[in-house]
């Protein structure tokens, strides 16, 4: 068994990952502006924007999900599995006045 399959790795992977999601896909919609190959956003476009931003970047922790998944580390698997549950009551709760 590998030493490294603890909830608090899970817990680590699953509270980074969609952090660095958020930047990666902020500076591709910066970068697509600035390139002319999207329109900036305006106000009311902008909080869309980031809605659909935060959770596109909730998403990325599919990635080591599924490399836990093929690893068969499933106390890592529990500690993503945690945080992403608890960064989706965040993002539901931020945004449920407009959603429902």
């Amino acid at each position: 068994m590998n030493q490294n399959n603890t909830i608090a790795m899970g817990l680590l992977f699953g509270a980074v990952t969609p952090i660095l999601g958020y930047i990666a896909i902020d500076f591709i919609f910066y970068a697509l502006e600035s390139m002319g190959l999207m329109a900036e956003a305006s106000a009311s476009a902008m909080i869309k924007r980031e809605r659909t931003s935060t959770l596109l970047a909730l998403c990325c922790n599919l990635l080591p999900f599924q490399y836990a998944k093929k690893r068969r580390f499933d106390k890592i698997i529990v500690g993503i599995l945690l945080t992403t549950f608890v960064y989706a009551g965040a993002w539901l709760y931020r945004y449920y006045d407009m959603l429902f």
